[in-house]
């Protein structure tokens, strides 16, 4: 008789382990998000891929074979929030697959940032033709604290109830990292005006995607850079009204808006603006006519302000 390998008895003791779980607390069996304290390094995209694929495939395992769940429709995979190793308060999460990411954070994302017909702080339920268009679409999302905040604070203002994979998040990493956060002084900063600094930032990819993970990847993370650092803020800012002319204004914020942004929030368009010039692959962005204008001139900028200048 074989002798049984290493990934036998590691698959073996990983579903012994879910199917324990299951017994005791069945709404925990299949978690739609998961919290790790061990950071992601965006400088090993393989190893985030196979992390994510690994967990995905073990509870596959445990689904399809020893409970013969098929009640799920769709079957879920994880996504796997972990601090990022390179940027302080920022946090990436990970699905195993685009819908699974979309079906999580594409309310927020919404919410957050608008659409090309909708104005941010929107609230679409789960049938309206935008969520269900981001489900599948959307390659990443970015979320800073003050629009979680008053995501989580509409919902039960209003009595909106949350999806089952929302309400995980909100139980599993928002409420941690709220805790974690949080600043009772009278001098707080108000983290919702433009130029000021989130506490912290979530990003978002997924390892299934029609997008290459590490563009996304690359981009959401200068997205949350963006996001936590006001003097970056400051600086783009100016540059967009003091160096470009109202024709490249109007040529960048006219492709944002084909793509899907939302032209009337400067926010956001800066910050796009930042993220598409500065990813990997920028040269194929949708800052391409823009990338040999401005990539270095920003670059150089960044850097004598001492604010790091980072290179996919």
């Amino acid at each position: 008789m074989p002798k049984p390998t290493l990934l036998f008895l590691l698959v073996i003791v990983s579903c012994s382990r879910l199917w324990a779980q299951e017994k005791s607390h069945p709404e925990d069996a299949f978690p739609w998000v998961e919290f790790r304290q061990r950071p992601f390094s965006i400088q090993k995209p393989e190893r985030i891929r196979h992390q994510v694929w690994h967990s995905a495939w073990i509870k596959g395992i445990h689904r399809k074979f020893i409970l013969q769940n098929k009640t799920q429709d769709p079957p879920t995979g994880p996504t796997i929030c972990a601090p990022v190793k390179e940027l302080d308060h920022a946090y990436l999460c990970i699905s195993a697959r685009q819908e699974d990411q979309n079906r999580l954070f594409s309310r927020m994302s919404i919410f957050s940032e608008g659409t090309k017909a909708l104005a941010p702080g929107t609230w679409v339920e789960l049938s309206n033709p935008w969520y269900q268009y981001y489900s599948y679409m959307v390659g990443g999302h970015d979320l800073r604290q003050s629009v979680l905040q008053d995501f989580f604070s509409h919902s039960q203002a209003s009595k909106r109830p949350l999806s089952p994979r929302e309400d995980a998040f909100y139980r599993e990493v928002f409420l941690p990292l709220e805790k974690k956060y949080f600043d009772p002084s009278p001098q707080a900063e108000n983290i919702k005006d433009f130029g000021s600094m989130q506490a912290y930032s979530i990003i978002t990819a997924s390892v299934q995607s029609h997008l290459d993970f590490e563009v996304v990847v690359t981009h959401e993370f200068l997205h949350a850079q963006f996001y936590l650092d006001s003097q970056l803020q400051k600086l783009l800012l100016e540059y967009w009204k003091r160096k470009l002319t109202e024709k490249e204004r109007a040529d960048i914020t006219l492709a944002l808006s084909k793509a899907g942004y939302h032209k009337e929030d400067l926010y956001v368009v800066i910050k796009e603006f930042y993220a598409y010039l500065f990813q990997k692959d920028a040269q194929h962005s949708r800052m391409k006519p823009w990338v040999n204008t401005h990539q270095k001139k920003i670059r150089r900028r960044l850097k004598k302000a001492g604010i790091p200048a980072y290179t996919f």
